[in-house]
């Protein structure tokens, strides 16, 4: 059984963002990360491995050569191998190019079971990749996992699934596509051990050619969404401090609150 984990090589959360001449993302200098959700549903795949170590896990990841640092980091935890979509083409891809690459990738590995992925990135945003690979796939889709058990020999997994303030059971049969919330668990660590291992294991590394599509359908030609311009927002005005005994402090905020029209 084979199981695909698409993972996403993002800025980390505590660096400011910055847009380029261009309009893309300023990635150099920046400090990059494996996406936060995309870790959960790492672990999940690896849970599934560690019941059953014939599954194989392969990660898949579309980026620049620097995205190799986060691709070890996954196969030091445990996945067997993984692949990179590189290309110059692919530079400024919107969410829907996005997952028609990675979609056409899943193709080309062949013989999936299962595609996991973060429910969002912490770059874009959007939502979106997940059920847009599924919909380009034709494979039912389980969106909001928290946690999911998969049986090999019925060929379904089941999933505890986050919908409007409840939890749901949801089953659904194989191929199928999850898209993964935070979970209860922690993702885990690599080991000592892992890392050494990571250096063995495939990395393979793919181009536009290898997935036969071309370059109007991915990257700025193929993008459907785009940036246009942007801008720094208005900086947040100075607070007020209030001071005196607390029943002075309490009528100065009555006073602010009355010039607000809040009460």
């Amino acid at each position: 059984m084979k199981i695909v984990v698409c993972v996403k090589y993002v800025p980390d959360t505590n660096e400011p963002k910055r847009l380029k001449s261009d309009l893309a993302l300023q990635r150099n200098g920046v400090q990059s990360v494996i996406n936060p959700m995309d870790e959960y549903a790492l672990e999940i795949a690896l849970k599934w491995k560690d019941a059953d170590p014939a599954l194989e896990v392969v990660t898949l990841t579309m980026g620049p050569e620097e995205a190799k640092g986060v691709i070890k980091k996954c196969l030091a935890k445990g996945a067997d191998r993984a692949v990179l979509l590189q290309d110059p083409a692919l530079g400024g891809s919107d969410a829907l190019s996005t997952s028609r690459t990675l979609a056409a990738a899943i193709a080309k590995i062949g013989k999936v079971d299962a595609v996991l992925c973060g429910i969002r990135s912490s770059d874009g945003d959007c939502n979106v990749v997940g059920p847009a690979i599924a919909e380009l796939l034709d494979w039912p889709q389980l969106t909001y996992c928290k946690e999911a058990q998969l049986d090999q020999a019925a060929r379904y997994v089941q999933v505890q699934r986050e919908a409007d303030g409840a939890l749901e059971i949801v089953r659904a049969a194989l191929p199928v596509l999850l898209t993964v919330t935070k979970c209860a668990f922690e993702p885990r660590l690599a080991t000592f051990k892992g890392i050494t291992a990571a250096n063995k294991k495939e990395l393979l590394v793919w181009s536009l050619a290898d997935l036969n599509l071309s370059a109007n359908q991915v990257g700025w030609e193929g993008a459907t969404v785009k940036v246009m311009s942007f801008s720094e927002p208005p900086p947040r005005p100075a607070g007020q401090v209030l001071s005196g005994s607390p029943a002075e402090v309490a009528r100065k905020m009555v006073e602010y609150l009355h010039t607000l029209k809040l009460v």
